[in-house]
């Protein structure tokens, strides 16, 4: 046997020495580069994450440093913690998100097939058509930028842009629209992993072509229809590329509010889409969505207002919201609407802290919204309810009359837009809303407004659409 000190021993470790610190360097050479590109991405991770109040915000020795806005006295000091904050739905910077929570104040348990009774929040990530989108459930900031950077939400338009765009800038565009979110930091593979497959209710869009490009010679024949986006329209309906370009400029990397009604024979998921007047506070600008968020809270302040009338007129869920701007001149003799609310929001002051204000306001609101929900069934039988309301869409349909409107149904902007048609066919809801949505569509044709513009020749109901590709087939 060899001994320590035996030739033999040193001489077969004189012979491995070499091989030995090579690969103890090698071993060093791959711990150092695999530490370089995991603080790398750490570093870039902490950076992607957009500030929560507004101003520039920096991570590091326990310390959270931002610019000035109202939630400061809230993030700033050792001991807070940004992702804390992030996942806070009431200090959220998205309106969607916050009215979620607070008609929704429990987490919503995700049952595999199954969809939720009410309302969430959801972050769209591809418009499939005028019709239908694919979304990512979200319940907090944190949720939301790990699909969304930033810059995109910064680089987003206003609401009000995207509603004011001519209907005939969609019908005359020359360009495919961007209909999906890009870059999409977490895109998932399959798609049903993380998003939910939303089909907008009451309405049908145009169809459009899904298959391989058509020729080039369809394309040219169609071009002698007489409107600028025909071309893209080959294989599929006229505006059925304008249909979906509307939709995503009004929808497209914005949280919206949903507000489920069913699941189709699809599986999708028929919904209210409610996008909020203002995206958010790095989209629309600190003032904007300070307003936003004053006028909210006056809302739920005149909503509990109402609910506890002692006349019994306006209790619960039969509450008749009134039409109300937070600014609006009060009557002589009469104080003045905030006045008023400051008694219901135990003395805080609106117009001064309005996210503090809407918090104190919020249990109130759960008070109201808080009954039995009406069996959804019920809310796909047409415009009759058949009983009484629930406290959830009471609340709203609030937000929806206020002055200037806090919440738009998107199917509402595509029908006044022509580039949708009221649906008719089997298993239609309308949420209650029959009349306001006929209303709509009327308006669309009496303007000629849309497929209202074209010639009686094109116009055909994507369902005789559908059927007539059928038959070809």
């Amino acid at each position: 046997m060899a001994t320590a000190g035996s030739p033999i021993l040193r001489q077969y470790v004189g012979r491995r020495m070499p091989v030995i610190v090579w690969r103890l360097l090698l071993l060093l050479c791959i711990l150092s580069v695999a530490g370089y590109y995991l603080s790398s991405f750490f570093r870039s991770s902490s950076q992607k994450i957009p500030q929560a109040s507004g101003g520039a915000r920096s991570v590091g020795s326990g310390a959270v440093h931002t610019g000035k806005s109202h939630e400061d006295k809230w993030i700033s000091g050792g001991s807070s913690n940004l992702q804390d904050i992030l996942k806070d739905p009431s200090r959220s910077k998205f309106p969607a998100i916050i009215i979620s929570s607070l008609l929704s104040p429990k987490p919503v348990v995700w049952v595999l097939g199954e969809h939720p009774r009410v309302p969430f929040a959801c972050l769209v990530v591809i418009v499939v058509d005028g019709d239908t989108l694919r979304c990512v459930p979200v319940e907090s900031d944190f949720d939301v930028y790990v699909h969304l950077e930033s810059q995109q939400e910064q680089a987003l338009e206003p609401l009000s842009n995207a509603l004011g765009t001519s209907t005939s800038k969609y019908v005359e565009q020359e360009k495919p629209p961007q209909l999906v979110l890009s870059p999409w930091p977490s895109r998932c593979s399959p798609l049903p992993v993380c998003t939910l497959r939303i089909r907008l209710y009451a309405i049908d869009a145009p169809e459009t072509w899904k298959g391989k490009p058509k020729p080039a010679a369809a394309a040219g024949e169609k071009r002698a229809v007489a409107y600028g986006s025909a071309h893209l329209d080959v294989g599929g309906q006229p505006l059925g590329v304008a249909a979906s370009a509307a939709l995503a400029a009004m929808v497209l990397g914005r949280v919206v509010l949903l507000q489920p009604l069913r699941n189709d024979r699809y599986g999708r998921l028929l919904a209210r889409v409610l996008v909020p007047s203002v995206t958010s506070e790095q989209t629309d600008g600190p003032q904007a969505f300070g307003d936003y968020i004053q006028q909210l809270s006056l809302l739920v302040a005149t909503h509990n207002e109402a609910g506890n009338a002692p006349s019994g007129k306006h209790r619960g869920n039969s509450f008749k919201s009134e039409r109300l701007s937070y600014n609006a001149l009060p009557a002589e003799g009469h104080p003045k609407k905030w006045e008023r609310h400051e008694v219901g929001l135990d003395g805080l002051k609106a117009q001064q802290d309005p996210l503090m204000a809407l918090s104190a306001a919020s249990e109130a609101l759960q008070q109201i919204v808080g009954s039995p929900e009406v069996p959804l069934p019920a809310l796909w039988k047409g415009s009759s309810l058949g009983g009484k309301e629930s406290g959830q869409r009471v609340s709203l349909k609030t937000l929806e009359e206020a002055q200037p409107p806090l919440l738009h149904d998107a199917s509402d902007a595509m029908l006044r837009r022509g580039l949708s048609s009221l649906y008719t066919g089997r298993g239609a809801a309308y949420a209650g809303r029959l009349q306001q949505l006929q209303l709509q569509q009327q308006a669309a044709i009496s303007s000629s407004e849309g497929i209202w513009g074209l010639p009686p020749s094109l116009r055909q109901s994507p369902a005789e659409y559908k059927r007539a590709n059928r038959r070809r087939n």
